[in-house]
């Protein structure tokens, strides 16, 4: 009787030391790392559009969010493919002029319609410039 007593502890010890150690291999598991994305768009009295951000994964585009404020800010997955697409309230008298982007140290200005890009350093602004007609 007593060795079966010692035999059952020692199942449990055993299984016990497994799954603890099973448990730290997933705990050690990074999440999946993001990017992080300000947009700006043009503001004076009002904003005078709307950014709408999305990236591309296996071959799709899935959307991220929309900005229609002075500023937004986004969570994207590290190294996505972004879409980056505009929007002008009020074409006539504020279209849209090019697009401001701070990216890996860099500034560099669009005029494409759709920016597409992929975020450097892990961080970057785009600013949606609208100029007055």
């Amino acid at each position: 009787m007593l060795t079966f007593r010692r035999a059952i502890i020692g199942s449990v010890l055993i299984c016990s030391f497994l799954l603890a150690g099973l448990g730290s291999v997933y705990a050690a598991r990074p999440a999946a790392s993001m990017d992080h994305l300000t947009v700006k768009v043009t503001k004076t009295a009002k904003v005078w559009g709307t950014v709408t951000v999305d990236y591309k994964h296996k071959g799709k585009l899935k959307m991220v969010g929309s900005c229609s404020k002075a500023k937004c800010t986004f969570k994207v997955p590290h190294m996505a493919k972004l879409v980056l697409t505009e929007k002008p309230n009020t074409p006539t008298t504020w279209p849209f002029k090019d697009w401001k982007v701070t990216n890996g140290g860099k500034t560099t200005t669009s005029k494409a319609k759709k920016l597409k890009f992929t975020i450097s350093g892990g961080k970057a602004t785009v600013k949606a410039v609208y100029v007055l007609k």
